[in-house]
């Protein structure tokens, strides 16, 4: 185990496992002997070189990502110690998830609302808005494949507009809102699910070939 040395109230350094000199706990590899360090808990958005912001510049972010494969490539740690080939192993791990957590919006904004500890508690479920109301009213009348089709349009266009609106509450930091367009995301994205399936359900078997 890293020991942890306490230099401030707002400042720790660790100590690197192989050579025992102080690191700051953002360092993934000794500046002094070039070992690669275990994983440490860092923020997602700092784990991905990136500022912590609603809005992430995703071009920026597609490059930190390809840098941090190309430094955490299986091939670059061939030759060394076990312990090392963990350690890049839980890096990889760790970066795969930052990326797919933080390019995604929806993803994201469930991040950003759990650092700026916002997240909604439990509570009773919400009745549906008059949009998903008529969707789910679509959803249970559609019989025919081009009825899902355009269904599954207008359920896509409403998810779009969902996000929009999700970005945009978080940047106010309307945290009730956020979790409300967020519950309401949920139940489009798990309508469109049940959309496709019924579609493929109605699908003539000589169509899927």
């Amino acid at each position: 185990m890293d020991k942890i040395i306490d230099l401030s109230v707002n400042q720790q350094e660790f100590l690197c496992w192989s050579c025992h000199e102080h690191l700051s706990v953002r360092a993934m590899f000794c500046n002094h002997c070039g070992s690669i360090q275990p994983v440490r808990d860092i923020d997602q958005f700092q784990r991905m070189g990136m500022e912590k912001k609603i809005d992430l510049d995703l071009q920026a972010l597609e490059r930190n990502y390809a840098a941090l494969q190309r430094t955490f490539n299986v091939e670059r740690f061939m030759i060394r110690s076990q312990q090392e080939k963990t350690y890049a192993s839980k890096h990889r791990e760790a970066v795969q998830m930052a990326f797919d957590n933080l390019r995604d919006p929806i993803s994201r904004s469930r991040y950003w609302l759990m650092l700026n500890k916002a997240e909604a508690k439990e509570s009773a479920t919400q009745q549906n808005s008059a949009i998903i109301s008529e969707l789910h009213m679509m959803y249970q009348e559609a019989a025919e494949p081009s009825a899902l089709d355009k269904l599954a349009q207008r359920t896509g266009q409403e998810i779009e507009m969902g996000i929009i609106r999700l970005l945009s509450v978080l940047r106010v930091q309307d945290w009730d809102s956020a979790n409300k367009v967020l519950s309401e995301l949920d139940e489009l994205e798990t309508l469109i699910a049940a959309v496709r399936e019924k579609r493929q359900s109605l699908t003539p078997q000589n169509d899927k070939v």
